[in-house]
C-alpha cells in the first residue's frame, strides 16, 4: 500500500520559505483582486492596504492598489502607488503602463509617453502598452505611429475589440474610411462573441 503524504498550506509555506505574514498578505491581495473585479474599489484598497502592511515590499499589491485608486478617481494616489511598485521592482512593465495611463489623466503627456516606452522596452509582448501608446500618438498627431502600435497590439492579442476600435479611429482621422469601417466591424464581431 502506497503511503500518501499531505502537506498543509502552513507546512508548505515553511518549506518554501514563505512566512505567515507573507501568506496572510497574499490572502489579502487575492481578496483585493476579487473585489476590484467586482467593482468594489474601496474594499479592494482596504485589502491591498492590509497586504502592504504585512509585506511592505509587495510590489504587486502597490500596483493593484494604484489601479483601485484610479478607479475611484484618486489619480495622484494611483501614480504614487505605481511609482512605489516600480521602485520595488524596476522591471515591472505593467506598473509603467498603468502609471502612463494615469499620467494622461494628470495632463503629463511626456511622462506618459516615457512610461509607455519603458513598459514596451521591458515587455515587448505587453499589448496594453502598445494600445496606450497608440492612443497617445493619436492625441499627438502621429497617426502612422498610432496605427503601427495598434497593429502590434492586435498581433499580440487579436481578440480585444478595443484595439480594433482604436486603430479604426486612427484610420478615420487619417482619411481611410474603408479601413476604419473594417476595424469597427471586426470590433463589433469580437464584442458579439
Amino acid at each position: 500500500m502506497n503511503a500518501r503524504v499531505f502537506i498543509s498550506a502552513a507546512a508548505l509555506a515553511l518549506v518554501l520559505g514563505c512566512s505567515d505574514k507573507q501568506q496572510e498578505s497574499g490572502q489579502y491581495f487575492h481578496r483585493g483582486d476579487d473585489e476590484i473585479r467586482s467593482g468594489k474599489s474601496a474594499e479592494a484598497i482596504a485589502d491591498y492596504d492590509q497586504a502592504i502592511q504585512l509585506n511592505p515590499k509587495f510590489a504587486d499589491a502597490y500596483n493593484q492598489r494604484g489601479l483601485a485608486k484610479k478607479f475611484k478617481g484618486d489619480v495622484d494616489g494611483a501614480i504614487a502607488d505605481y511609482s512605489k511598485a516600480i521602485e520595488l521592482n524596476p522591471k515591472f512593465a505593467l506598473a509603467y503602463c498603468y502609471r502612463g495611463i494615469a499620467r494622461i489623466k494628470n495632463n503629463d503627456s511626456q511622462g506618459a509617453l516615457a512610461d509607455y516606452d519603458q513598459a514596451i522596452a521591458l515587455d515587448p509582448k505587453l499589448a496594453l502598452a502598445f494600445n496606450a501608446r497608440g492612443n497617445w500618438k493619436i492625441d499627438n498627431g502621429d497617426l502612422d505611429g498610432a496605427i503601427a502600435d495598434f497593429n502590434q497590439a492586435i498581433r499580440l492579442n487579436p481578440n480585444v475589440a478595443l484595439y480594433y476600435n482604436n486603430r479604426g479611429r486612427a484610420k478615420e482621422k487619417k482619411g481611410d474610411p474603408q479601413g476604419a469601417a473594417a476595424d469597427h466591424n471586426e470590433a463589433t464581431k469580437l464584442k458579439g462573441r
